[in-house]
């Protein structure tokens, strides 16, 4: 299942977005007045007038991403598989909080778009199957997110009734850091630690559908790699603007890491898909 996540998601959103984009382009423009009725230009004093467009505007969102974990962790060359649902996440969280932050920042000039996400959570589970007995495992993760996106597309979109709907593609670049901590505390053995880092590069896009000034669709891949020996990125959601300062959003994310270090009793190994539902408040100015 995860190879075929690996291979097909990101190319099937870009594919969809691509075409959105490209259908936009083809939409019919207005025809120019006759030559023969030129409509004289108004007069405008523009040079002197202030581009109210020219500066950034800002968004942050914290939320709240509840994964689902499948893969395998191997610390010191123990291996220790994880098969959690978002229930099991859930209920992880809530008894066996530790600490954690996640927050989404955006900062926008015109085309260009800053974007900055911050993950850092603290899991513990406990009576992991190994083959020294039920492992306690301590999960320390942290990872950052730093991007640049350009917006290409921006226009609408419209039917034979004439409604629109407005449509925006951007493609994008950037870095992601991973903090990982790991200890296995198996029961009857000495216990096992290990923390690791790496930085991937990725590139990737961002698209969105706004129906209505408050209804939009959103959707978002990249693929990646350096420290990880490959790495994806996809989430979908809605968002609903109840005013013109804030914004509910919700939707569904997976983040597949596979990044492995050492062989043998030095062998460190996260191979880990990460997806689950998401809800995000998100406030502008």
């Amino acid at each position: 299942m995860r190879r075929y996540l690996n291979t097909y998601l990101p190319v099937a959103l870009f594919s969809v977005s691509a075409s959105l984009c490209i259908a936009q382009s083809e939409q019919p423009q207005p025809a120019a007045p006759p030559a023969s009725s030129p409509v004289p230009a108004p007069q405008s004093n523009a040079s002197e007038l202030p581009d109210l467009d020219d500066g950034w505007h800002f968004k942050l969102a914290p939320y709240l991403w509840i994964p689902a974990q499948d893969g395998d962790i191997i610390v010191k060359g123990n291996s220790a598989p994880v098969d959690l649902s978002v229930a099991d996440t859930f209920d992880t969280v809530t008894d066996n909080f530790n600490l954690g932050l996640t927050l989404r920042g955006e900062a926008t000039r015109k085309e260009w778009s800053i974007l900055v996400d911050i993950m850092y959570l603290s899991l513990e589970v406990d009576d992991v199957p190994l083959e020294s007995g039920p492992t306690s495992v301590r999960q320390d993760q942290g990872i950052f997110e730093f991007a640049a996106a350009y917006e290409v597309c921006n226009g609408s979109l419209s039917d034979d009734s004439g409604e629109h709907a407005k449509f925006s593609f951007a493609p994008l670049a950037g870095v992601r850091f991973h903090y990982l901590s790991l200890e296995l505390e198996p029961s009857g053995a000495a216990e096992l630690s290990g923390d690791k880092g790496w930085v991937d590069a990725f590139v990737g896009f961002r698209t969105r559908v706004s129906f209505t000034d408050s209804f939009s669709v959103f959707a978002r891949a990249d693929v990646g790699a350096g420290g990880s020996d490959f790495t994806w990125n996809a989430l979908a959601g809605l968002e609903y603007r109840f005013n013109s300062w804030g914004s509910l959003l919700a939707g569904y994310r997976g983040l597949d890491i596979d990044y492995s270090d050492g062989s043998g009793a030095d062998a460190f190994s996260y191979d880990m898909l990460l997806h689950g539902p998401f809800i995000a408040m998100e406030v502008r100015f």
